[in-house]
């Protein structure tokens, strides 16, 4: 008679001293909670202000199966795609453009 008593007393204590949560499933699946972005990123405005940067390209592809990687860009006042070979190790590729060499004010 000792344990149903016992078992019967917890089971009390835990619903008494329970936390209600403050959002519920509905809230959690809900587009407001959903639709907020998780990463912000903006680049400088503008993005050309004569000053160099980098391109930068990340892969998780071994060194030993890539033989060569290219880049293929232009900006607003060139005409046609540009193609720059790129060098790199341990999966980062980088390219820096100096605004110079490439006129432009968007890629």
């Amino acid at each position: 008679m000792l344990n149903p008593i016992f078992y019967f007393s917890i089971f009390l204590v835990t619903i008494s001293f329970s936390q209600k949560p403050d959002i519920g499933i509905k809230e959690l699946l809900s587009k407001r909670l959903l639709s907020e972005p998780k990463l912000y990123h903006y680049p400088p405005d503008p993005l050309f202000i004569n000053r160099p940067f980098s391109l930068d390209m990340v892969t998780d592809i071994p060194d030993v199966l890539i033989q060569s990687v290219s880049l293929f860009f232009k900006t607003n006042q060139m005409e046609n795609y540009r193609e720059i070979s790129l060098k790199g190790s341990y999966g980062l590729y980088r390219f820096k453009v100096k605004t110079d060499e490439f006129p432009g004010k968007s890629i």
